[in-house]
């Protein structure tokens, strides 16, 4: 597909969310406000799974490890249980780690794909999407996880075909998407952080990593330039700690994550395993909880500023502008290379 065609299709597919969302929510009718009211609503086999899962956490850790192990596993929130706590990761701007995103969902379709093989096979991209849905499923199917979802299936599918398809231009199909199925998605402010914290990562990562920065601190910068302003406008705070506190602990949620599936797993199979397991994941817990509780006391580090409407779209329209400038500025030098 050459680029008009693809910018054309982009279009397009804004232009539907958009109208979409405007005739759901905006013209007479409840639609959203049904929606919003709504609790969310579990199939049987899958609360009786998780359930499953919170047993077995609770009988082998103790608050706040059992929390954070939970929102990293199931995307389970139980924060409001450890108040302190909670406050520590708001302070810290970590709070996103206690959520399942799309990190776990790329997890757990890379595992997968590695444990059966080629990815190229059709039997094994199959299988690794029902797994990965499943867990998505599992997980509560929370809008960080069904952007993941769609982003990384088109991915996956792409690589299949052979197909390349640019983050920037998945990104916008799956938040079109989303919106186009549930209008009030558009409203939520889950939806909201994770559409900007890909976008950042999208945009900025590689610039951030051309300044020979660490490889986490460039994520954490380049996901902060989009997800701050949204914190501000719905919170009045921003929290400075985040730059630093995050590129120290994120090496162990992979960590956590994947002996916390393990563990999952041992639990299956005999309580005694569970144990033996759990006492090789709580260090990296810990180590986490631990780096969160020292710096969560520096109450200081938090700035009152709340970003109204007319602020957030000179923000990200100047962003937005300085982006295209730099895009088209290395379009041209590639062109002048070219010729020569």
């Amino acid at each position: 597909m050459n680029t008009v065609k693809k910018y054309l299709l982009i279009v397009i597919v804004i232009l539907a969310a958009l109208l979409r969302a405007y005739y759901a929510c905006y013209l007479p009718g409840d639609f959203c406000r049904k929606e919003y009211g709504e609790e969310k609503r579990e199939v049987g086999v899958f609360k009786s799974i998780r359930n499953s899962v919170v047993r077995a956490v609770d009988s082998n850790f103790s608050s706040p490890h059992s929390e954070l192990l939970l929102g990293m596993l199931i995307g389970l929130d139980r924060l409001k249980n450890v108040p302190s706590f909670s406050h520590e990761l708001k302070i810290t701007s970590t709070v996103h780690v206690v959520v399942v995103s799309g990190f776990n969902i790329a997890l757990v379709f890379n595992l997968v794909t590695k444990l059966l093989g080629s990815q190229y096979k059709l039997r094994n991209v199959i299988l690794a999407q029902i797994a990965t849905s499943f867990y998505a499923l599992l997980s509560g199917f929370e809008p960080p996880v069904v952007r993941a979802l769609v982003m990384g299936s088109i991915v996956a599918w792409g690589k299949f075909y052979g197909r390349i398809i640019d983050g920037l231009s998945i990104l916008i199909f799956a938040a079109s998407l989303m919106v186009i199925i549930s209008p009030t998605y558009l409203f939520n402010i889950s939806f909201q952080l994770s559409f900007a914290a890909s976008l950042g990562l999208i945009q900025f990562s590689s610039i951030f990593s051309n300044m020979k920065l660490p490889e986490d601190l460039s994520s954490t910068l380049a996901a902060q330039v989009f997800v701050w302003p949204i914190i501000s406008s719905y919170f009045g705070t921003v929290g400075i700690l985040g730059i630093l506190v995050n590129p120290i602990i994120l090496w162990t949620v992979p960590v956590s994550t994947i002996l916390g599936g393990i563990f999952i797993l041992g639990a299956i199979i005999s309580p005694l395993l569970a144990k033996l397991t759990s006492v090789i994941l709580f260090p990296f817990l810990d180590i986490f909880v631990r780096i969160v509780t020292l710096f969560g006391s520096w109450e200081n580090s938090v700035i009152s500023y709340r970003m109204n409407g007319p602020v957030l779209a000179i923000y990200y329209f100047s962003i937005l502008f300085l982006l295209f400038l730099r895009n088209r500025g290395v379009s041209n030098r590639s062109i002048s290379k070219i010729k020569k």
